[in-house]
């Protein structure tokens, strides 16, 4: 389809945006519809959005199919964080939930290397349905996940002056959250983090083969096995010591997520502007 950078970052702002606008419904929905049909939704869409982007014609189907990946995934993500919240109480939550976040890292990792590595073989077309298709047969699992009752795992039983009530409405929602300082200072450092999150992962790879002339293939195999071992170790680690902060005193997610923060940029910043990066000559 012969894209230029342009193009490439308008697919990704697509995904990023179909993903904000519709993760606030997918949320609402997720407190008044049974959970698991969010779950088995987004799947659904996420995957064959996916698996449609390899019968892409033109840079418009390209777009569509992003946006539509991104209302899949908000879909999921809105709704199996609370699962697991409800299914674990408070001082084993971080770390059940850091288990879940694994996921992440190992996905964006094996997306490279698989999707790479078929890209190269059989065209970026195949890397699609490569992405795609694996994740359809999970939906036969769907149907035998636990969907708890929201609050369950909270410590002691709610008076009944505080019992269960219906939710209100969309807006009341937001103006009742906006006012938690945790809540703002949370979405504040997950915007900061993903903004260069995504800026990295989406364009490192590029970086590397234009200014030091790496092997594609070779520069996606690396940056998947760093992803798996670095985003594991640290997802894994970060729900003990998550769980360890937070019942020191409050606020501990909270400065370990910026302490973390704080660390990973002079290494984000020593990869980007070194000029002293091992590399193989330009070719003539």
């Amino acid at each position: 389809l012969e894209l230029t950078d342009s193009h490439l970052g308008i697919l990704g702002s697509t995904f990023v945006f179909a993903f904000l606008l519709a993760s606030p419904f997918a949320g609402y929905c997720g407190d008044r519809f049974p959970r698991k049909r969010l779950i088995y939704l987004g799947l659904v869409v996420w995957c064959s959005a996916t698996v449609l982007t390899a019968f892409a014609s033109r840079f418009a189907h390209l777009v569509l199919c992003r946006a539509i990946v991104g209302i899949g995934e908000a879909c999921f993500t809105a709704v199996a964080p609370a699962i697991i919240a409800d299914a674990f109480p408070p001082r084993y939550r971080a770390r059940a939930l850091s288990l879940y976040y694994v996921a992440i890292p190992i996905g964006l990792a094996m997306g490279l290397l698989v999707g790479g590595n078929v890209a190269k073989f059989w065209g970026w077309r195949a890397s699609f349905v490569a992405g795609g298709a694996p994740g359809l047969p999970f939906l036969a699992l769907v149907p035998f996940v636990d969907d708890p009752e929201r609050g369950r795992s909270e410590a002691g039983p709610l008076p009944e002056s505080q019992a269960p009530v219906a939710p209100p409405g969309y807006w009341a929602s937001f103006h009742r959250i906006r006012h938690n300082p945790a809540w703002r200072a949370a979405v504040a450092i997950n915007a900061c983090k993903l903004f260069t999150i995504g800026a990295f992962a989406f364009w490192v790879p590029t970086f590397f083969v234009r200014a030091y002339h790496f092997d594609p293939a070779l520069v996606n195999n690396t940056v998947a096995a760093i992803g798996i071992v670095a985003g594991t170790l640290g997802t894994a680690l970060g729900g003990p010591l998550g769980d360890a902060m937070q019942q020191r005193e409050k606020g501990g997610y909270l400065r370990l997520a910026a302490l973390a923060c704080i660390a990973a940029a002079p290494f984000i910043c020593v990869t980007v502007f070194s000029n002293h990066l091992v590399a193989p000559p330009p070719p003539p």
